[in-house]
Formats: structure tokens, sequence, C-alpha cells
């Protein structure tokens, strides 16, 4: 947390960064509430990264109060960030604010077939959306069959990555189509 309080602080007078990657600091809620209060004049970031920290649900609550102005970020990677599905209502009910993202990273944080229904239906305003990582979410058929709809409906979704979840071989053949069914090219699907 010392070191969250100084970077929030010397981040409020770097106001043209560009990319933040603060990962891999197992960074607790409390440091990144401090650390979210540097951030509100980085209008101009593109790129944040705040992998392998414990975001949580209280640190997610503090990250959407900043991220909306940030009207250029392309890509925001939050994996092993400990969110859990709890988080998704208040990263989902901002996404509308982020159409230009290209990257949307949220795997290894245990989100289930909850945390993906809760946000799936919130991917549409992602209208350049080419990357989405959900992998190793625990995530069984039913959240599986919820992102089949939502892939499809998402023209610029290129990469979705859904390995590492309890599906194994359990992927019906309706479903395996869907997923590789869509019109464009390419389009890949890791589930495995």
């Amino acid at each position: 947390s010392e070191g969250a309080v100084a970077l929030g602080s010397t981040l409020a007078t770097l106001i043209h960064l560009k990319k933040l990657d603060v990962s891999h600091n197992h960074i607790e809620p409390q440091g990144i509430n401090v650390l979210t209060l540097g951030m509100t004049g980085l209008l101009e970031i593109t790129h944040l990264n705040m992998s392998h920290n414990i975001v949580g649900e209280e640190g997610m609550r503090s990250l959407v109060q900043v991220l909306p102005p940030m009207r250029q970020l392309t890509r925001l990677e939050l994996h092993h960030a400990h969110l859990g599905p709890t988080a998704m209502p208040p990263l989902a009910g901002i996404l509308y604010t982020m159409p230009q993202l290209v990257t949307l990273s949220l795997g290894y944080n245990n989100l289930g077939d909850r945390g993906v229904q809760l946000l799936t239906p919130r991917l549409y305003a992602l209208a350049c959306l080419e990357k989405l990582v959900l992998s190793g979410n625990r995530i069984t058929i039913e959240g599986f069959r919820y992102l089949a709809i939502v892939a499809a409906r998402l023209p610029s979704l290129q990469f979705l990555f859904l390995g590492h979840n309890p599906v194994g071989n359990d992927l019906d053949e309706d479903l395996r189509q869907r997923f590789t069914a869509f019109n464009r090219k390419p389009f890949m699907v890791m589930y495995r």
C-alpha cells in the first residue's frame, strides 16, 4: 500500500501517460483505491494493466470511477485480479463509456456463469472489441451459451479465449458450431 500511495501521487503529474502497467504488485483494494485517486487526470491512457493485484469488488468500485473519462483506452487487463462475479456489475455498468476498447482481459478471476451472465449483455457496447479473455473463470456450458450469443453479435471480435474452464469435451456440437459459424474470418475460440 505504501508503494501505491507514492505511485498514486506521482501519477497525478503524468497527464500525458499512455500506458500504465502496475501488474504483479499484489496491490490490495485499499492500495487500488489510493492509486485510482492519482489516475483521475490520465485522460490519454491507451493501455491499463492491473493484473495480478488484489483488485476485488472494492477495488473495482474505485476503478470504475476513473475509467469512463479515459476515452483513448483500448486495452484493459485485469486477469488474476481476484474479481469474482460481484465485481462484474460495476464493470459492466460502465462498458458503454468505452466503445473504443479493443482488448478486455478478465482471465482467472473465478467469474463463473453468474459473472458471465452479468457481463455479457453489456459487451454489445464494445463496438471495437477484438480480443476477449475469459480463461480460467470456472465457466460451464451455461456460461458458454451466453458467450456464444454475444460473440455472434460482436462484429469486430476476432479472439475469444475460454481455456481452462470446466467444459473439456462436454461442449456439444450445437454450441461448438455457434462459436465457429461466424461469417467473418479470422475468428479463433480457444476453449481447452
